[in-house]
């Protein structure tokens, strides 16, 4: 090949090296232009101490609309009434707080169309710092946070704040200082329609750094050539100067950007806690979630004590009283799905193994099918099972600790056991078999203070029992009334109940009555509340008079999708509650003429109370039953594992209630 062609080759194979490279950095540099970004959790950092993250705020508010109360304030029939109140609080809001707010009542009901995540960001040798980010997504207008920004640079602004414009990469961050304290500073910046806001600027830089280098490990990354943003020191004091003028203190003479280089950090989703979290709380078989919380309180604690030496003193005890074994706390929610009306997984991170007060709930597995004893017309029910001996015995140890040998008993002893008449610990504490109830319910006819409660502890020894009440009894005669309701016996604890205030100075109220407590024993069980009614109400569906939870479909149903969610787990604790008593509950006031009356009496001192009689007056309830059929069912449970505590809440669909039309949002 002659000279001349070989030059030739040489110059085309030098030109098509050449193009590839340039075309490859092209497309990099696209890619990376028109890459998603990348979810909160892998944006903020690993000191993350408070996290709440909702992967679209337009779509979560679209799914609440979906759930069964979102479905019942749109039915047709209530409409009507729920577009009087709507008008009306829009009309007060505009009266009263649009202008401090600087938001309109329309703008409130524009939410960002994209993710929207918080955080509590630890930083070492001073106040946490707060970090906000918000994806406003794509569509015409601004969003509610958008204006709310604008609203709080002006307020700044009108305060005589420091405005300055730092740049991060191609990104323009405004930082904002306080004129009197120098430290106290917050930056905002936005790219790509989303907004980030922070109280620490340098937050915000390493934000930007890692959804600029996805995928790299911050830990890992070499040293970059950025800087960050310094924060001005606050003045100092010094010597004064020889025409007698304060010096000026030598950080003041430092230029506001240092030459300590920026070194990016981990991201949330690179701390083992929270990571653990998200793995107990996102089951594969779960639809994605549109809310997630997480929260290291300890490291909150410690965050928020910095310069407290009373809070660093309680801190250090921390380690001996085992606290710090609560390591994190968390959940992830998922609302109107096929099933749900919302599906919660919550999970409490412990040490393994346990400590100090970490130990102190000695909870069981055990039986929680509600007793006889348990009406249907209940709010809510909860039962667990809890060697309460073992929680006293480790309780004693912990404290005799700090204190001296015996000090916990003798307490008990001299301030309660003494002063009832009975040993509480020999008496009562060991005579409890370890299975709980704890019962809400409403009196009717309704009236305002009508939730009422019992709770049943079971007996191992219910003579024993008996005779321990007696006593008790004998030595306050005069607290107590015996009544008796079919073929049980129970005393009424402050005879005619508890009056309010005004009641017993003879003033006229909507309610006289706060409660009626008493106690009892009967069937095996010690039962105390504060509602004597509610209680003949447990011994009518014991009698078979009143029906019972256990027969219900409500729980029956409930029961089937936890035994299906945690099949072959034994549960710690349940809980079960019919929104429908609820609903009554609220339907019967606003219905009734007493209450109507009281509105209306006091509607000159509330403008909110006139409202909301305006709206009553011009537009009636409908038919109970027409909101009866949205009323969800709830339940949960709570059961222990080797790492802490699981937890899962749920609001089932009433059965017949067509499934949900919701937007096909997916979480990152």
């Amino acid at each position: 090949m002659g000279t001349f062609a070989k030059r030739k080759a040489f110059a085309f194979r030098r030109f098509f090296v050449a193009t590839v490279v340039a075309a490859t950095m092209v497309s990099a540099i696209c890619a990376r232009a028109t890459a998603a970004r990348p979810s909160a959790m892998k944006l903020f950092p690993e000191e993350s101490v408070v996290f709440v993250r909702i992967s679209n705020a337009h779509d979560f508010g679209e799914r609440l609309q979906q759930t069964a109360i979102g479905r019942m304030v749109h039915d047709p029939q209530l409409q009507p009434l729920v577009e009087n109140l709507y008008g009306k609080a829009g009309k007060l809001y505009g009266e009263q707080a649009e202008e401090k707010v600087g938001i309109s009542w329309d703008d409130l009901k524009r939410l960002p169309k994209g993710e929207v995540a918080f955080a509590v960001v630890a930083r070492p040798d001073k106040k946490p710092a707060f970090l906000l980010l918000v994806d406003q997504g794509e569509g015409e207008g601004l969003s509610v946070a958008d204006k709310l920004v604008d609203r709080g640079l002006h307020f700044a602004q009108e305060q005589g704040a420091d405005f300055s414009k730092e740049k991060i990469g191609d990104v323009e961050v405004t930082v904002i200082r306080d004129k009197d304290k120098a430290n106290r500073v917050f930056g905002v910046c936005q790219r790509e329609n989303t907004i980030i806001v922070a109280t620490d600027p340098n937050v915000i830089r390493g934000v930007l750094w890692h959804w600029d280098h996805v995928g790299e490990k911050g830990e890992a990354a070499e040293t970059t050539a950025v800087q960050p943003i310094a924060e001005k020191p606050e003045p100092k004091k010094s010597e004064e100067s020889a025409d007698g003028k304060e010096a000026p203190a030598g950080d003041e003479l430092k230029a506001e950007k240092t030459d300590e280089p920026f070194v990016p950090g981990r991201t949330l989703a690179e701390n083992e806690r929270f990571a653990t979290i998200i793995k107990n709380c996102r089951r594969p078989q779960d639809p994605p979630p549109q809310v997630i919380v997480f929260a290291d309180p300890i490291e909150l604690a410690r965050a928020s004590a910095r310069g407290n030496g009373g809070a660093s003193f309680v801190l250090g005890l921390f380690p001996s009283l085992g606290v710090d074994g609560l390591m994190a706390i968390g959940m992830a929610a998922t609302y109107a799905t096929d099933e749900y009306d919302s599906l919660i997984q919550m999970h409490v991170l412990l040490e393994n193994p346990r400590s100090g007060v970490m130990l102190l709930p000695a909870f069981l597995p055990g039986d929680t099918t509600p007793q006889p004893f348990v009406p249907a017309a209940i709010e809510s029910y909860l039962a667990w099972n809890w060697n309460v001996r073992t929680t006293y015995d480790r309780l004693v140890a912990l404290i005799d600790q700090f204190r001296y040998q015996g000090s916990v008993d003798k307490f008990v002893k001299e301030k309660i056991s003494d002063k009832l008449g009975v040993d509480v610990l020999t008496d009562i504490v060991d005579n409890l078999k370890g299975r709980y109830t704890w019962t809400i319910g409403y009196e009717r006819p309704s009236h305002f203070r009508g939730q009422q409660h019992v709770f049943a502890a079971e007996l191992a020894d219910e003579k024993a029992a008996q005779e321990t009440l007696k006593k008790v009894i004998d030595k306050f005669p005069d607290l107590f009334a015996e009544k008796h309701f079919g073929s049980v016996t129970y005393y009424e604890l402050v005879p005619g109940g508890i009056k309010t205030p005004a009641a017993r100075k003879g003033d006229a109220e909507i309610d006289e009555i706060i409660m009626n407590p008493f106690v009892g024993i009967t069937d095996g069980y010690f039962f105390i509340g504060t509602s004597a009614k509610r209680f003949e109400e447990c011994v009518a569906a014991r009698d078979g008079t009143v029906p019972r939870l256990v027969d219900s479909q409500d729980y029956i149903r409930t029961s089937a999708v936890i035994g299906r969610e945690v099949r072959g787990v034994t549960p710690v604790m349940f809980t079960m509650g019919r929104f429908e008593e609820t609903l009554r509950q609220w339907y019967d006031l606003l219905s009734s003429d007493k209450t109507q009356s009281y509105i209306e009496e006091q509607r000159d001192k509330n403008k909110w109370l006139a409202a909301l009689a305006d709206a009553m007056k011009e537009n009636k309830l409908p038919p109970f039953d027409v909101l009866l059929q949205y009323a969800p069912v709830n339940g949960s449970i709570v059961y222990d594992t080797d790492d802490g505590y699981h937890g899962i809440t749920f609001s089932l669909r009433r059965e017949g209630l067509a499934a949900p039309q919701v937007p096909d949002a997916a979480a990152k």
